[in-house]
C-alpha cells in the first residue's frame, strides 16, 4: 500500500491514505492497542520534481553547483514538514478572514525550512550560496516570489490582478497624453489589429510574463497576417548570434529572432499540428540544448554563424520553390515598394511603410542599388496568437492579449504609420549589432530605446528629430510608485537573462542582478 523513502518516511497514494483514515479511526469501543490513524499523519503535496537521465547530476557537478546532497534522517524530514505545517496563519481549509496569509507568508516558511536542514549538516546560508553575486540573488529571491505568488496562494493572485490593473490605469493617466491629444484631432487611435500593426507590450508586466515570457518583455511586434485561425507577427527587437552576410564588403546583417514558430512551417500550416515531443526541438548536445529554447541555439557558435545569400546569382534551374526562404525579409525602401510585388518590389504590411520581400529580391535589389542594407531587416521565426471561439473573451489571437488580459497595446502612430515604424523604431534598432556577450548591453538598450519611443508623451518632436538615440521618458516615469518601478526593474532583470541564457547561450555567466529596494 506504500512505499518506504527514508526512515519512518512513505509515499502513499491519496486514496489509500483515506481508507487508513476511515478504517483506523479513533473510537471509544476500539481496543487500547489499536493504531489510531488520522489526517493529522499525512502531509499531502500537489505535484513533483522530474530530471532527465543525468541532469541532476549535471546541475550537482562543481561546474553549476546548484544543490546540495544531504544525508538526512526521516525523522528529521518529518520535523520540518511539522513545522512547516504548524507556520502561524498558514490556513488548512480556504481562508475566508478578511487579510489571509500571503503567499510571501509561505514562501518565508519554505525557506525557513532550506535554512534549517543546511544547519542541521554545518551550512550556513552564506556559505551555500557563495558562488552567487548579491544582486543576482536578490534577483533569484524576487523571481521566487513572483512564482509563490502564481502557484501557492489563490487569494494573492486576485490581489496580484487586482493591483495589476492599478498600475495599468496609472500608466494609461501618465503615458497616453499623447493618443489623448490625438484624438482630439479625429485621428484614428490604430487599435486594429491587421498587418501592419505595431503593437508593445504594457509596461506592466503579469506573472504569466515574468515566468514564461520573458521575451515578450518590453518587446514590439509587427503584425504579419491577421486570419480567422490566428495573428502572425514577429518580435522587432532581439537579434540572434547570427548574422547573414548580403554585399561583399559590408558588414553582416544581425539574424533577429522572430518568434519560436518556424517560418516555413507556419506557411506551410505545420504550426497547427500538435506535437508535444520537446526532444525533436533539441540539436547538439544535449546537455546544453535540452534546457535552451525552441532549437534557437543553433546559433550559440563562436563566431557568430553567417549565412551568405549574395552569391548566388540566380542560374540554379533545380531551385523548384522560389519563394522557400529559412527567414523573413523586409524592407522600408518606399521607390522599391512601389514596385508591384511580382517586380520585386515585396508585398506591403498595411500602411507601416514596411515590405516583406523574398530573399532573391533582397539581394537583387541590393546588388543593382535599388535598396540600402540599412533598409533592410532579416527575421527568423514568428510569433502565433491561435484564434477559437473557446479562447478567451475574444476569441483569442493578438487582440485576446490586447483587450482582455493587457499584456500588449497597439501603438498609437497619430495616422502616420510609415513614420513611427519605418522611421522612428527602424532607425533605433538600427543601432544593434549580432548578439554577443561584448553586444548584450547595448542590444538591450537600443531594444528599449525603440520600446520607450512608441510611448513618448510628446510624438511631434519625436519625429522631427533625425537621429532619435534616448526617447523623453522622463515625464512618463516621474508619477510611478516604488513598487511599479520595482517591479519594472525586475522585469527589466529577467528579459536580460532570457537573452543571455536563450539566445546568447550563456546560462552560466550572463549576469542578472537587482538591487534591494
Amino acid at each position: 500500500m506504500s512505499t518506504q523513502l527514508v526512515g519512518d518516511l512513505y509515499l502513499i497514494p491519496l486514496d489509500h491514505a483515506r481508507t487508513l483514515c476511515r478504517d483506523n479511526s479513533p473510537s471509544i469501543s476500539s481496543p487500547k492497542d489499536t493504531v489510531v490513524v488520522t489526517p493529522d499523519d499525512f502531509y499531502t503535496f500537489g505535484g513533483f520534481c522530474s530530471w532527465r537521465p543525468g541532469q541532476l547530476e549535471m546541475e550537482m557537478g562543481t561546474e553549476r553547483d546548484e544543490w546540495v546532497a544531504l544525508s538526512v534522517d526521516g525523522r528529521s524530514i518529518l520535523e520540518e514538514l511539522l513545522r512547516l505545517r504548524d507556520v502561524e496563519g498558514l490556513p488548512t481549509q480556504p481562508p475566508l478572514q478578511e487579510e489571509p496569509p500571503t503567499a510571501s507568508h509561505c514562501m518565508d516558511a519554505g525557506t525557513r525550512m532550506w535554512g534549517n536542514f543546511l544547519n542541521l549538516v554545518g551550512r550556513t546560508e552564506s556559505v551555500a550560496t557563495r558562488r552567487l553575486p548579491v544582486g543576482q540573488l536578490e534577483f533569484y529571491d524576487q523571481m521566487l516570489h513572483v512564482w509563490a505568488e502564481e502557484n501557492l496562494m489563490i487569494v494573492d493572485r486576485f490581489r496580484s490582478l487586482s493591483e495589476s490593473a492599478t498600475d495599468a490605469s496609472e500608466e494609461k493617466r501618465s503615458g497616453n497624453v499623447r493618443e489623448a491629444e490625438t484624438l482630439k484631432d479625429g485621428s484614428n487611435r490604430n487599435d486594429t489589429v491587421e498587418p501592419g500593426t505595431l503593437v508593445r507590450a504594457t509596461l506592466t508586466v503579469p506573472n504569466d510574463t515574468l515566468l514564461f515570457d520573458q521575451e515578450f518583455i518590453k518587446s514590439l511586434v509587427l503584425v504579419l497576417e491577421e486570419t480567422p485561425e490566428a495573428t502572425v507577427g514577429i518580435l522587432l527587437n532581439h537579434p540572434l548570434g547570427a548574422s547573414v552576410e548580403l554585399l561583399e564588403g559590408k558588414s553582416p546583417l544581425p539574424l533577429r529572432y522572430g518568434g519560436a514558430v518556424d517560418f516555413n512551417e507556419w506557411k506551410e500550416g505545420g504550426m497547427y499540428e500538435e506535437d508535444e515531443s520537446d526532444d525533436a526541438r533539441i540539436t547538439g548536445n544535449d546537455q546544453v540544448d535540452s534546457e535552451m529554447y525552441e532549437g534557437f541555439m543553433e546559433y550559440q557558435n563562436e563566431p557568430p554563424p553567417e549565412f551568405d545569400f549574395g552569391g548566388n546569382d540566380g542560374s540554379d534551374e533545380d531551385d523548384d520553390d522560389d519563394d522557400y526562404s529559412p527567414f523573413i525579409w523586409l524592407h522600408r525602401s518606399a521607390s522599391l515598394g512601389s514596385r508591384d510585388p511580382s517586380n520585386g518590389g515585396g508585398s506591403p504590411l498595411g500602411k507601416s511603410g514596411v515590405y516583406q520581400i523574398r530573399d532573391s529580391d533582397v539581394v537583387e535589389a541590393l546588388q543593382t542599388g535599388l535598396l540600402n542594407q540599412e533598409d533592410v531587416m532579416v527575421f527568423s521565426g514568428v510569433c502565433i496568437w491561435e484564434k477559437s471561439p473557446d479562447l478567451g473573451s475574444n476569441g483569442g489571437g493578438l487582440r485576446e492579449q490586447i483587450e482582455t488580459l493587457r499584456t500588449f497595446e497597439a501603438v498609437p502612430t497619430g495616422g502616420d504609420e510609415r513614420q513611427m515604424i519605418g522611421s522612428v523604431v527602424w532607425n533605433i534598432l538600427g543601432r544593434q549589432h549580432v548578439l554577443t556577450k561584448d553586444s548584450l548591453d547595448d542590444n538591450i538598450h537600443a531594444s528599449m530605446d525603440a520600446w520607450s519611443a512608441t510611448r513618448g508623451t510628446d510624438f511631434g518632436s519625436i519625429l522631427k528629430r533625425k537621429d532619435v538615440t534616448v526617447p523623453p521618458t522622463a515625464a512618463i516615469s516621474s508619477i510611478r510608485s516604488s513598487s511599479s518601478m520595482k517591479r519594472e526593474i525586475l522585469s527589466d532583470a529577467a528579459l536580460r537573462g532570457w537573452l543571455g541564457v536563450n539566445l546568447l547561450g550563456d546560462p552560466l555567466e550572463t549576469l542578472v542582478s537587482v538591487p534591494k529596494i
